[in-house]
């Protein structure tokens, strides 16, 4: 009866691990936007404080930190596009380059393990030499 009582504890904890799980499975849709939400508020927070301190509402410093960080998105957006978009169509030739250079790095690597098999016998003939 004693060793019922730890089990039951763990089976307990058992289960509730994989019912919490599920259920965060299950809720991911909703905390992920959520999480998103208390994130951009947290870094939002100090610009809309010193708008804040001028004079204005809240509401208007919030609305005006979130429009500034929107312009700033799609100004990174609108200046790395075209880098972006000259990377995704140079990732085939980057590929080939790519393997060509571990081709060669496996080249000269097969070289160093054969250069030391070599260094090895050598070490082994000069061992078996008689010493004088």
């Amino acid at each position: 009866m004693e060793k019922l009582q730890p089990l039951a504890q763990l089976s307990i904890i058992i289960m509730g691990a994989v019912a919490l799980f599920f259920a965060m499975d299950q809720a991911q849709s909703v905390i992920a936007p959520i999480m998103l939400a208390l994130i951009v508020g947290v870094v939002l927070s100090p610009m809309s404080d010193l708008i804040d301190r001028v004079g204005l509402p809240k509401s208007v410093a919030a609305l005006s930190s979130l429009f500034v960080i929107l312009a700033v998105i799609g100004a990174l957006y609108m200046f790395l596009e075209p880098v972006i978009d000259r990377a995704i169509n140079a990732m085939p030739r980057i590929l080939v380059e790519l393997e060509e250079l571990f081709g060669t790095i496996k080249n000269n690597l097969r070289g160093l393990e054969e250069a030391q098999k070599a260094a090895e016998e050598v070490a082994l003939l000069i061992r078996s030499l008689p010493k004088e």
